[in-house]
């Protein structure tokens, strides 16, 4: 596509700055087009106290554009001789490599991170709301067979109104997005992984009112014992309610074997092959291969 436009916000300046417990606040607002009026559009920039990560949260008044139009947030990452690489539907990919020949590389969902690393380091995107990115560039309408990014940036792509087929001809109203970033001293898929799943799917938290017998146990595991390459992606009870069915992913290139605990009675847990409709199969092996997605059925001996 040649016939097109790009402008960054007409202005920008900086509201307030604002210290919090969890994280520390840069709070921007700026002038664009695509907004209702201006300031309408602002962001915030979060550093993090309680762990290394920054945020980039996104708002926008969104005024009604008929006319084709894209929103992208440019994250220019630098790293020599970087690998652009992300998390699609059971593993990782290299952008514009791994892929299925034939499949779109102009723009990719990413399940829960993309990072850039290049074997010592490594920069880690995640986003629970946006998983559209384009890696590399900007290349709506390319549609060139076997390429490969051209640069280390990632833009994500909050929203666009180019698919007019059975769609609204326009994207309107209040929108909000987040973005966590984060870098590490390692080129370890094993980190991205928990940062990105971490991110995705953080752990809920729950009030109990004090006064009970177990005012002193602040933390339990009812599994413990996991090996550190294997990613829980879901746990389903049985019906019956003596077992459940588990999958589990490697993430390090690794094999492992599951030797879980039962975390109150130290006992251990009683763990069968499965299959994806949760059958036990004692056909199947117990070691996970390298990258390997398995089902176990766990329960007590």
């Amino acid at each position: 596509l040649a016939n097109f436009t790009r402008e960054p916000l007409e202005k920008v300046w900086l509201e307030a700055y604002e210290e919090g417990q969890i994280w520390n606040t840069l709070h921007f607002k700026g002038n664009t087009p695509a907004a209702i009026d201006d300031e309408y559009y602002d962001f915030e920039i979060r550093i993090f106290n309680t762990t290394k990560r920054i945020d980039l949260a996104y708002h926008i008044e969104k005024s009604m554009i008929t006319d084709p139009e894209g929103l992208y947030n440019a994250f220019p990452f630098a790293l020599e001789n970087g690998q652009l690489s992300f998390d699609v539907q059971g593993g990782e990919i290299r952008a514009g490599i791994d892929q299925i020949p034939g499949s779109a590389n102009d723009w990719n969902t990413v399940q829960n991170y993309a990072r850039l690393h290049n074997g010592e380091a490594q920069i880690v995107i995640s986003s629970a709301e946006i998983p559209l990115m384009q890696f590399g560039g900007i290349n709506t309408g390319r549609y060139k067979a076997g390429a490969t990014p051209e640069t280390t940036h990632i833009y994500g792509w909050p929203m666009n109104n180019y698919w007019v087929t059975n769609f609204n001809a326009e994207q309107r109203g209040g929108m909000e997005w987040n973005y966590a970033i984060t870098s590490q001293n390692s080129d370890d898929s094993q980190d991205a992984v928990k940062f990105g799943w971490g991110h995705r799917t953080p752990f809920l938290a729950r009030v109990l009112p004090g006064g009970g017998t177990g005012d002193s146990n602040h933390t339990r595991s009812w599994i413990t014992n996991w090996p550190e390459n294997i990613l829980l992606v879901s746990a389903t009870p049985s019906q019956d309610g003596k077992s459940a069915l588990l999958h589990v992913r490697e993430t390090n290139g690794q094999p492992a074997t599951l030797q879980l605990v039962n975390g109150f009675s130290q006992q251990s847990l009683k763990i069968t092959p499965a299959d994806v409709t949760g059958t036990t199969r004692s056909d199947l092996p117990g070691v996970i291969k390298p990258y390997e997605g398995r089902f176990f059925r766990i329960g007590l001996d």
